[in-house]
């Protein structure tokens, strides 16, 4: 049995930016709400990291060099670990300009 009903909602960003402060990780969509199933973020030199939906913190500030969440599952059901309001972008606030790479799994509805 599937974990989802659909795989054709699941959707993937690429993360590449060397950038401080705050960057917008996956756009806002007008009406819609960013759902983040799992990612695997990579940064070249430790420094912390928070998540916000817009300014709103989804998380508090994490000292770290990589970052990685799992697909997390109830139920045969892949549950999401953070989820923006609508029509907010998935923010990362970052402590220092450094490169992270990565990729984001997750859905927009």
């Amino acid at each position: 049995m599937p974990l989802i009903a659909s795989e054709d909602r699941i959707l993937r960003k690429k993360v590449d930016t060397a950038a401080g402060g705050t960057v917008a990780l996956i756009a806002a969509s007008t009406g819609k709400r960013i759902q983040i199933l799992g990612m695997d973020l990579n940064l070249a030199t430790s420094t912390t990291i928070k998540f916000q939906t817009a300014s709103t913190d989804l998380t508090g500030a994490m000292t770290c060099t990589s970052k990685q969440l799992p697909l997390a599952t109830h139920n045969d059901r892949i549950v999401p670990w953070l989820v923006c309001n609508a029509g907010e972008a998935f923010n990362c606030v970052f402590g220092a300009a450094v490169q992270c790479s990565g990729v984001i799994i997750y859905l927009q509805e």
